[in-house]
């Protein structure tokens, strides 16, 4: 018999770890522990779960005469080891061919260019005026699709979606002759940024002109500015340039004052996740991984500049070491120049608005917005062809369900969703292959694995080419891996395969504020997660034994997905994050580029002549119940018995990331909202707390 704690809510929701059921027998195999960790902790998703990491070199494997292998971490104690089955070798994969060129412009020629002229005589709702601006603002998170508009809410920010069509339907269309975008705020990854600059070249490579005006902005904003033929920023603006910088937080000198032991367990030498909760510092390896992102991240940013404004790289170090404030230095530096949005404007109307120069002025300037240039289709460009190449844009924190929306974790991505669109396409027989778009920091173990395994069946009929975004680590990953080919931006964060588990002792809280519970049980483990006391020593040896062979389970999958040895794949795992370019050179990634690319390698796989047009289908997932869709009262998830991230399920672990390129913490979101769990069995308590942490993250209303 032992005290054990009141129903977990404060804390307990960062709970990852095995459970015992009632009723089964502990048991003996460690497999049997694993299966037990994976069920109810999500370890595997923990395995999943990110943490910026860029370069190791492997832990050693100690063999025990093939019977098995001791799995042992450079940083675990020397009690922290399992024997495990050793896996057989997996085949080997060819080396993946070159990357084929995409997203090349060519102009429309020849009937194609007849019928497109057929078609925009006879467009109605589609209807543009010859020699029009695209004008339209771009900032926030970039989401890759947004969720219809609904009543009662929010307008759904501008997607990367509905941004690159317009790019490429207006580099065709004649009736548009420039873009005029005004940059506010990105808080998205660099990988979206690389797939947004690559349209707005694509746009350019058609003779028109972009031109850029910002009233303030840092490194992304230009980033994305530079490839504009001009750029324009106000005398008094604040468009500064001063670098880069990264770091980490932790809660352990927190926890220790309000009596909380977080009994963490990490398995990966750079699986820093768990430090947050389990160091007062950064770890040598941490720092050495944050200082590899960031050093990459420079390298490129300066790069870029040094092309675009032909300019030397040591030029613009320098440049960025000073750091200036006053705008008249950039412009006289060739960075911008200065402007007050209503010269800009004025300057726009006289290329394009019709009449006297006094008439231009006058009238507003000949544009149309994005909302309405959205209706234009390839079909009515003629850049639509007959076989039909399918994108799912797999987006949010992985759960299973339906796809919703978490106040913990914004939107949410269900297994159900995902396997019932991927099913379908697989049984369609009009869809030639699929691109596999993802966007996602992981999530629920058992989610991952059930849609890795609709991918690979889908896999087995036609192509299926994973391309990766922002981030793709994590439960991110495993969707990807299960693609015979993987295709990501130098930006995109990717990898993560470590095992973070923890299970929080609340015996010094309790004894300070005089709380006390009484626990019967029966079995030698049935205690394994009560949290008024830390681990006995069995305890302890069990938990870390199912930790040691949740994670090689996980390498395990890998090394068969990608062709690759444990060793070699446990060299390039242990909870690192990779860049995409650096997984690329490590057998992570098979290609660089964005999405262009991969329907490029699946028109190949396909065997669809590259010179073809294909016809792209947006696969949609279906909404929730008809209250969900309209708004009213409800989430997405709490329709038609979704069981998505919701406060309700916060009492059982979530694998997540710490680092998904957002400069959000995924992990401290969730501790926030355990804080205040408690408020959520209150009246009205999960929309006070989901309103709450949407305030505090500086999100709209979902």
């Amino acid at each position: 018999m032992a005290r054990s704690s009141p129903a977990r809510g404060v804390l307990g929701a960062f709970v990852a770890a095995p459970v015992v059921y009632p009723g089964r027998p502990a048991a003996p195999l460690v497999h049997a522990a694993a299966y037990a960790a994976s069920r109810s902790a999500g370890v595997w998703g923990a395995a999943l779960g990110v943490s910026p990491a860029v370069h190791a070199a492997p832990v050693p494997l100690a063999r025990r005469a093939g019977r098995g292998v001791v799995v042992r971490m450079a940083d675990e104690p020397a009690g922290s080891t399992a024997v495990v089955a050793t896996p057989p070798t997996a085949p080997e994969r060819p080396p993946p061919g070159p990357t084929p060129p995409a997203l090349t412009y060519e102009r429309v020629v020849g009937f194609r260019r007849f019928l497109q002229s057929w078609r925009l005589a006879r467009v109605v709702r589609a209807r543009v005026a010859k020699n029009s601006v695209l004008a339209f603002s771009l900032g926030g998170s970039l989401p890759e699709t947004s969720p219809p508009a609904l009543p009662f809410r929010s307008a759904p920010a501008t997607s990367l979606e509905s941004v690159t069509n317009a790019l490429r339907h207006a580099a065709h269309d004649p009736r548009v002759s420039a873009v005029y975008l005004r940059l506010e705020g990105f808080s998205c990854g660099w990988a979206k940024l690389q797939e947004l600059r690559r349209h707005l070249d694509y746009f350019r490579a058609a003779d028109k002109t972009i031109t850029v005006f910002m009233e303030t902005g840092g490194e992304k904003e230009y980033f994305v500015a530079l490839s504009a033929d001009e750029i324009f920023v106000p005398p008094t603006g604040m468009l500064v340039l001063r670098g880069f910088m990264g770091g980490g937080s932790f809660l352990r000198g927190v926890l220790e004052k309000v009596g909380v032991d977080p009994q963490v367990q990490r398995r990966g030498v750079y699986k820093s996740a768990g430090d947050q909760l389990a160091r007062k510092d950064m770890s040598d390896a941490q720092r050495e991984v944050v200082e590899s992102i960031l050093d990459a991240t420079y390298e490129r940013f300066v790069s870029a500049v040094a092309e675009a404004r032909s300019k030397d790289p040591a030029d613009v170090r320098a440049f960025l070491d000073r750091a200036p404030f006053e705008m008249q230095e950039y412009e006289d530096e060739g960075y911008f120049q200065l402007k007050y949005e209503d010269e800009v404007l004025d300057m726009l109307k006289k290329r394009h608005n019709d009449g006297s120069e006094e008439k231009q002025l006058k009238a507003s300037l000949k544009s149309v917005s994005l909302k309405k240039y959205g209706r234009v289709s390839d079909k009515l460009l003629a850049l639509s062809g007959k076989a039909r190449v399918a994108v799912v844009r797999a987006s949010g924190a992985i759960t299973s369900g339906k796809n919703g929306s978490s106040p913990v974790m914004g939107p949410t991505l269900g297994s159900e969703s995902v396997v019932a669109v991927i099913r379908k396409l697989r049984l369609d027989d009009s869809i030639k292959a699929v691109v596999l778009r993802i966007d996602s920091p992981g999530g629920s173990a058992l989610a991952s694995d059930v849609m890795w395994r609709e991918i690979r069946k889908c896999c087995e009929v036609k192509p299926v080419i994973a391309s990766m975004s922002d981030v793709a680590a994590s439960g991110g990953y495993y969707m990807a891996m299960a693609c015979p080919t993987i295709v990501a931006e130098s930006g995109t964060i990717t990898g993560s395969i470590g095992v973070l588990t923890a299970k929080p002792s609340l015996k010094k809280a309790y004894e300070r504020i005089g709380y006390t519970k009484e626990t019967f049980s029966r079995g030698a483990l049935a205690e394994l997660l009560v949290d008024d006391r830390p681990f006995s020593k069995e305890e302890a040896d069990y938990f870390s034994r199912s930790t040691d062979a949740a994670y090689r389970s996980f390498v395990t999958k890998c090394a068969e997905s990608r062709g690759m040895s444990y060793d070699d794949l446990h060299a390039v795992a242990q909870g690192r994050v990779w860049l995409g370019g650096q997984a690329a050179s490590r057998g992570l990634v098979d290609h660089v580029g964005g999405l262009w690319t991969a329907v490029a390698l699946a028109k190949q796989a396909a065997d669809i002549p590259m010179e073809q047009n294909v016809n792209l289908v947006e696969a949609r997932f279906g909404g929730g119940g008809l209250l969900a869709r309209l708004g009213v009262g409800v989430t997405a998830d709490a329709a038609e018995g979704s069981r998505g991230v919701t406060l309700a399920s916060l009492s059982e672990p979530l694998a997540l990331t710490e680092f998904d390129g957002s400069g959000e913490s995924p992990l401290m979101r969730l501790v926030a909202s355990a804080l205040v769990a408690p408020l959520v069995g209150m009246p009205g308590g999960g929309k006070l707390v989901g309103d709450a942490l949407r305030s505090f993250m500086g999100r709209p209303g979902a």
